[in-house]
This record gives structure tokens, sequence and C-alpha cells, in this order.
């Protein structure tokens, strides 16, 4: 099975070079869709082969809502 887009943020069961089976989280996906991103690490599309999606356990949050933290906190005054 080949990665695409609805992949991205789910965790996969994956072959490497067709000799390693690993599991991870599909991270990012290279705007050409010819790289993938899987634990930190990038690797060729080509390269990977997915054996099984897994359940999602993360959830990516959008360079949009990355914005978003920390807008709301509270002012600390300080008590003189």
């Amino acid at each position: 099975m080949r990665i695409n887009k609805e992949m991205l943020g789910k965790r996969i069961l994956y072959k490497l070079h067709r000799l390693f089976i690993r599991e991870g989280i599909i991270e990012e996906i290279s705007p050409n869709g010819e790289y993938v991103k899987i634990n930190s690490e990038w690797y060729s599309i080509f390269d990977i082969d997915v054996l099984d999606v897994l359940e999602s356990k993360t959830k990516l949050v959008s360079p949009n809502e990355k914005y978003k933290i920390g807008k709301n906190k509270e002012k600390k005054t300080k008590l003189i």
C-alpha cells in the first residue's frame, strides 16, 4: 500500500527497503509527494511499503493552530 495524504498523523506498520518491519507515525509529506517524514526521519516514498494502518495515537496541530497557543494565557501581576 502506498502512502497518501489521508494517512497523515496515523500510526502505521511499514517495511523499509523490503527488509525491516517498523512501526511509526507519519508526521509530514513533502509538497512534491516524493518524501515522507516518519518518526522524525525523512524517507523516499518509494522505499516505504505500508503493511497496515493502525489507530491514530496523535493529533497533529496545523500551522495556524500553533500560533493560537499561548494567546489566551492570563496576565500575571506582580505583588509589591
